[in-house]
């Protein structure tokens, strides 16, 4: 007899933000069948490696209910489309992606008897902090879902913080793209003697942008001979800017603005490492477990510059592959810029400890392994309830 291959649903709000690749990594499937479904596409978004479900292409119920019966009328049609197209799409589980998707879809998935895997991500974490609303939502979420995955221990440990039971709470690290496993091109050349570093960052606070330029601005008044180039963009770039002309650093860093994540590996093949110093946020929110583009570089060997902040020392190791400081020590970053200037066979050996370290713990085809077993787990924990 031919059995139906297991199915995931994979539920997002939107298909699928270009920052977004960490979810794209996860939509492969092997052993289940994947399926995307989200409430909007988003135009000129990532590709997709698995057919999609867009809500918001076939919301004529919604439409009408909202009509006859104003704002609850919208929420019930929500609803049912929501409960229709899990259903239609017959998954074996739903993996929703960010803690606020899955509270959306944690009641019908238990209407339906369906498996709910969440993943949080970091800021759905966070913010869980200063938001009473979304504190009641977790609260229903963590008595009802099957399973919570977190990318690192710090985070998995804030989520238990905050009322995650702790035997539904597992780690999945985050997969290296394919590219990524490719023997990387020759970087910049190491007898340069200007030390070239490169930040590839969303322009928000925690990303702790000040705390490089500020870094970079001491060590270059120190005499050590360094470039920075910033790629990215955000809501704090006309801050960003201003900082980078009173410190006097128009020469000595470069803004490239938002760059395509299949544009990395050239940028990567130009530095000798990447910095990525990320801070606590004056509202809370933090990194949760620690910014993607940190294994894609050691992938591809580059060492890295960070701070001990979430799950960062759990994807690099200090003195190893890696030097790290305190969050927003920019003069202790200072420090370690200075460090890898004078002496190159500090970053050789630095260097040479980054792709193996990080393609023993990020391989794709492990990663996916672990997940399908995180899957096959749920099924069978959620036939036991």
């Amino acid at each position: 007899m031919n059995h139906r291959p297991r199915r995931v649903l994979h539920v997002c709000a939107e298909l699928l933000h270009r920052t977004e690749t960490f979810v794209q990594q996860r939509l492969v499937g092997e052993q289940f069948q994947s399926v995307a479904m989200a409430w909007r596409r988003v135009e000129g978004g990532l590709d997709l490696p698995c057919p999609s479900v867009i809500l918001s292409e076939t919301w004529w119920v919604t439409r009408w209910l909202a009509r006859a019966l104003g704002s609850f009328g919208r929420l019930l049609g929500e609803h049912a489309q929501t409960l229709r197209a899990i259903h239609a799409c017959r998954p074996d589980v739903v993996h929703a992606h960010f803690g606020n998707v899955a509270i959306r879809v944690d009641r019908e998935c238990r209407l339906l008897g369906i498996p709910l895997v969440a993943s949080f991500y970091g800021h759905d974490a966070s913010s869980a902090w200063n938001d009473p609303e979304l504190r009641r939502g977790y609260a229903r979420l963590f008595a009802s879902v099957t399973t919570i995955t977190a990318e690192g221990p710090v985070l998995a440990r804030r989520l238990k913080a905050i009322g995650a039971r702790p035997e539904t709470v597992r780690l999945l690290p985050l997969s290296l793209p394919s590219w990524a496993l490719s023997e990387p091109v020759a970087p910049a050349d190491p007898t340069d003697p200007t030390l070239r570093l490169l930040q590839v960052a969303r322009f928000t606070e925690k990303k702790g942008i000040e705390t490089t330029l500020r870094a970079i601005a001491q060590a270059h008044n120190s005499g050590a001979s360094v470039r920075l180039v910033l790629a990215g963009a955000g809501p704090l770039r006309p801050q960003i800017e201003r900082l980078i002309t009173d410190l006097q650093l128009s020469a000595v860093v470069e803004c490239l603005g938002f760059i395509y994540h299949s544009s990395l590996p050239d940028h990567f093949r130009r530095a000798h490492a990447l910095v990525q110093p990320s801070i606590t946020a004056t509202n809370g929110d933090t990194e949760g477990g620690a910014p993607t583009v940190l294994i894609e570089a050691q992938a591809q060997g580059l060492p890295v510059l960070a701070t001990t902040h979430a799950d960062i020392p759990t994807v690099v190791r200090h003195g190893h592959n890696a030097l790290l400081c305190a969050e927003g020590d920019h003069a202790s970053l200072a420090a370690n810029i200075v460090a890898l200037a004078s002496d190159r066979s500090l970053l050789a050996r630095l260097a040479a400890a980054a792709r193996p370290f990080v393609l023993r713990r990020h391989c794709p085809a492990k990663l996916l392994a672990l997940r399908e077993r995180i899957y096959r787990n749920a099924i069978r924990r959620s036939r036991r309830e």
